[in-house]
């Protein structure tokens, strides 16, 4: 596996490289580097708590949100948003450059920014919301997943792809939480759950060359500079539920969710990574799945907190062989309110870290941190400082 993800994915000189800097970072780096983490507001000043996670604890990236006012749509929301990236990864340049300087001793006119580690800044799709990340201004109108897949045409879904990954990448955005992949397993409107709206279709070979068709899109039209999220691993097509305030059961046997959820998940990990193809990062579901957890009851973690179901999940062959090469596995949103509901069904606590520590236990190699605070009318700064001091001194100790 180490010679194929050499061959397909980085050189040889590019993984020593990695190691190098691997090498070099502090306790303190190396956690930081596991968070994305989302923040109210565009205010990225000094004083701002997004500028503080990111230069004092080395934050690896932010998720920029709609509902989190992350596009100020009031003039200009390209311009506005592009200025907000670039102020963010300069805080990250700035703080590199300044600790290298420190490391090595150089004067302030020395090129210390050859290892830079650039911030991951990524946002989500939100196409039934109105634009492709819930704000219109600016930016070209796309059709929602299940219309572009009523047309059943590839290169429209291609075209849709490229439109967004140009401009979001024009945007200063290098993730992206695209279209679910999800296959609905029932009408429209006929499900309690289901994927409703926000899926390409119910043939899930169609949904697959849609979805894959979207993916070479969005990598083409960025030029290879967005790593593509695709939600929710291994399908929520037949949840009995889609409120956020529950934790779905999807009730399908192994060979079901093979036959049926999983096509399209196979139609973008079959090719080796770094192919246009082939999606970047996986997320699983934050729901309940009989195949792997068995008779599941309130007491089942969900799928993205259970590392023995997650470790079969991926004993598949296409995923582990995709996984082996490099392909990574991001939460989904750690303080939404199931997760919340399975730790304390009252609400009255929030253990935040034991929450992030079972998601990374689990296999999951970014920590997606939203709303991570016991009331989310709070700013979740302080949680998220706490988690980030626990994460260091678990890893100093273990």
């Amino acid at each position: 596996s180490d010679t194929l993800a050499t061959s397909t994915f980085l050189d040889l000189s590019e993984v020593e490289k990695v190691q190098d800097i691997l090498s070099a970072l502090t306790a303190e780096q190396k956690v930081g580097q596991l968070f994305l983490v989302g923040f109210d507001g565009t205010d990225s000043a000094i004083d701002a708590p997004v500028h503080k996670l990111i230069s004092d604890y080395r934050i690896g990236g932010v998720m920029l949100i709609a509902e989190n006012d992350n596009f100020d749509d009031s003039e200009d929301v390209v311009l506005s948003t592009a200025k907000l990236t670039k102020s963010l990864q300069r805080i990250a340049w700035q703080k590199f450059n300044q600790e290298s300087i420190e490391a090595r001793g150089l004067s302030s006119s020395s090129n210390a920014n050859s290892d830079y580690l650039p911030l991951l800044i990524g946002t989500r799709n939100d196409l039934e919301k109105g634009g492709y990340i819930g704000v219109q201004g600016g930016l070209t109108p796309i059709p929602g997943a299940m219309a572009i897949g009523a047309t059943w045409n590839t290169d429209m879904a291609l075209s849709m792809g490229e439109i967004t990954g140009a401009e979001l990448s024009a945007l200063g955005i290098n993730l992206y939480v695209g279209p679910g992949l999800d296959v609905a397993d029932a009408p429209i409107g006929n499900s309690a759950g289901g994927s409703g709206l926000s899926t390409f279709g119910g043939n899930p070979y169609w949904v697959g060359e849609m979805i894959r068709a979207f993916v070479v899109g969005v990598h083409r039209g960025s030029s290879g500079g967005i790593a593509f999220v695709g939600e929710s691993f291994p399908g929520l097509g037949a949840a009995d539920s889609r409120n956020r305030m529950d934790i779905p059961v999807v009730n399908k046997s192994l060979e079901e969710l093979i036959e049926f959820d999983l096509v399209p998940y196979n139609a973008v990990t079959e090719l080796p990574l770094g192919s246009d193809e082939t999606i970047d990062v996986l997320m699983p579901a934050q729901a309940r799945y009989s195949a792997w957890q068995g008779s599941v009851s309130i007491d089942t973690r969900p799928l993205g907190l259970d590392s023995g179901a997650l470790s079969e999940l991926f004993s598949i062959q296409t995923f582990s062989e995709w996984r082996e090469q490099g392909g990574l596995v991001m939460t989904s949103e750690l303080g939404r309110e199931g997760v919340r509901r399975f730790y304390d069904p009252t609400s009255s606590t929030f253990p935040a870290f034991e929450i992030a520590r079972d998601a990374f236990l689990a296999g999951s190699d970014i920590l997606f941190l939203n709303d991570f605070v016991l009331d989310i009318s709070e700013d979740q700064y302080d949680t998220v400082v706490s988690t980030l001091e626990l994460f260091v001194r678990k890893y100093r100790d273990d």
